[in-house]
């Protein structure tokens, strides 16, 4: 009896053992899946790190190729830009003038003195004055309507200032006539106009060459207001038939002081640039006095 029951309770302490044993066994293996699970997405983890990485090796190598190849660009089009860049001037090596050079070296300081006419009796720019100062297209054109404004302008003053000087009824003959205009001193006016060309100039050209420009230009502006400065005058237009019934026309340009006086004679018709009543005809008009025997009449 008590043999059986020594028997019943070994057999039930290896069937709770073995239940034990087994029951971890399969919770090994659920844990070992587990890890297997987890390893095998730890591989995958890495897996796809490793290709991002490549990925951006791969991607970092092209930017430097890249970075490279710009750096070539630039170095070659910094080379080119430097081999276009014009050789600065070297008069101490060339000297001022170079015998097998189409150019000489001129001081911006000498342009204002050097000899040439800034504007044509005409009304426009000169190409000498337009190449000393290195004008564009653009430019030359601008000055040339700020010239046009500053010569309307200056005409207007005259037109709106002059006065005809009465003549002695007994001057105007059949073998003689005159008229005569007087310019009152408008320094002011002037002033105003001339400034207004200068402020243009600037616009254009800049200060510097507008400065040197201007120096060198006052002289021919200040002409067409009138020969004697800013002084007022009187401009007489005068005829005289001769006896060969030859007609001879004349002009006299005299200071309203008398301290100085202009005349030019032998004035031919129809006028151009070059007459000396060119810059006058909008006083005086551009039509003879007497009617101008026919070329080639007796």
């Amino acid at each position: 009896m008590n043999n059986v029951i020594l028997s019943c309770l070994a057999l039930t302490s290896a069937g709770v053992l073995w239940l034990s044993q087994r029951n971890s066994l399969e919770a090994a293996r659920a844990n070992q899946r587990v890890l297997q699970q987890e390893l095998a997405a730890a591989q995958q983890t890495l897996a796809d790190t490793s290709a991002s990485v490549a990925g951006a090796q791969n991607l970092l190598a092209l930017r430097r190729q890249e970075l490279d190849w710009a750096r070539r660009e630039n170095a070659a089009t910094s080379t080119a830009i430097q081999s276009a860049k014009p050789v600065p001037p070297d008069t101490v090596r060339e000297g001022l003038w170079q015998k097998d050079k189409p150019y000489c070296y001129v001081s911006k300081q000498h342009l204002a003195t050097i000899g040439f006419v800034p504007f044509s009796e005409d009304g426009g720019l000169t190409s000498e004055a337009a190449t000393l100062f290195g004008m564009s297209a653009a430019e030359h054109a601008a000055v040339d309507r700020a010239y046009a404004d500053f010569l309307d302008r200056t005409h207007e003053l005259h037109l709106a200032n002059a006065q005809v000087v009465e003549t002695n009824a007994a001057a105007n003959t059949e073998n003689h006539r005159e008229v005569t205009y007087r310019v009152p001193a408008m320094t002011n006016e002037f002033r105003e106009v001339r400034g207004t060309f200068a402020a243009s100039l600037e616009q254009t050209l800049g200060s510097s060459r507008a400065n040197v420009f201007f120096k060198r230009a006052k002289s021919q502006l200040d002409d067409i207001y009138g020969q004697f400065g800013n002084d007022g005058y009187t401009i007489k237009y005068y005829a005289d038939r001769k006896s060969d019934d030859t007609v001879e026309h004349e002009i006299l340009i005299q200071k309203l002081d008398r301290s100085a006086r202009n005349g030019y004679g032998r004035l031919r018709f129809p006028i151009d640039a070059a007459s000396p009543m060119w810059k006058y005809r909008h006083l005086i008009g551009a039509q003879p006095l007497f009617p101008m025997p026919a070329v080639g009449s007796d």
